[in-house]
């Protein structure tokens, strides 16, 4: 079973959440939304448990659960909603791209 979470506070990222959330039960995967240029959260994640069941009640466990002044949205997500590319790289660290590539590729950029 896979859930939402939603208003995630700063801080709180990929293994605080595997961690936190492991309390429920076995978590497969963590899919942290990040922005593609900073690298920065976006403020949501995916986090798939074993157990169907067991991510239901995490959902209705932490639905409005307030963690650094922020209350957490979470939901669980139907298996036929899912697309099948939601977890395509989750099981690497995400790595920030370089300003200076940035800047080459925007320099050399046709306009």
């Amino acid at each position: 079973g896979v859930i939402f979470v939603g208003h995630i506070p700063h801080g709180f990222y990929e293994t605080e959440m595997r961690s936190f959330f492991s309390q429920f039960g076995k978590v497969t995967r963590v899919r942290l939304s990040r922005s593609k240029k900073t690298g920065n959260s976006k403020g949501y994640a995916y986090v798939e448990f074993e157990d169907v069941d067991v991510a239901e009640i995490a959902a209705e466990t932490m639905n409005n659960y307030l963690m650094f002044e922020r209350l957490l949205k979470c939901e669980l997500l139907p298996s036929d909603k899912l697309h099948p590319a939601l977890f395509h790289g989750s099981h690497r660290s995400f790595s920030k791209p370089k300003a200076s590539s940035l800047s080459i590729d925007r320099h050399n950029s046709v306009k």
